[in-house]
């Protein structure tokens, strides 16, 4: 989670993910999580209600990443492939729009990045699972 927070910088409106990353660094995974849900549903609402504002998008953005994330600490690769998944269905369509935004790009590069290792570390135990080598 440290690594996450210098792609996407601390400002007010990430307070809540800041509360929930605090958490999880000393420990309670269990409450980070329930404080990046609550995050979670808090941006898609926004979206949802303002669905032209890139801001909402790319926090929503955030909130999938870090949930990725704390899906992957608990060893759930799927649900942080799923939610990373998520999280570049948002930014991909914000960095097309505005390449100029080196924000946007950075959490791009950032989430296209870990998924492409979790769904590498995916086919390699399915792989291994079967006895092919």
């Amino acid at each position: 989670f440290k690594t996450l927070n210098s792609f996407f910088p601390k400002n007010p409106q990430h307070l809540d993910l800041c509360a929930g990353d605090k958490y999880i660094d000393h420990g309670n995974l269990e409450k980070g999580v329930a404080t990046y849900k609550e995050s979670l549903e808090l941006r898609e609402s926004l979206v949802e209600m303002n669905p032209a504002q890139d801001l909402y998008h790319f926090d929503l953005a955030v909130s999938y990443s870090r949930m990725a994330l704390a899906a992957e600490a608990m060893n759930d690769q799927q649900g942080a492939i799923d939610y990373f998944h998520k999280a570049l269905s948002k930014l991909e369509p914000l960095t097309r729009r505005r390449p100029d935004v080196a924000a946007w790009e950075k959490a791009f590069k950032f989430c296209s990045k870990q998924n492409a290792r979790l769904e590498k570390e995916k086919l390699n135990m399915e792989i291994t699972g079967r006895g092919i080598v």
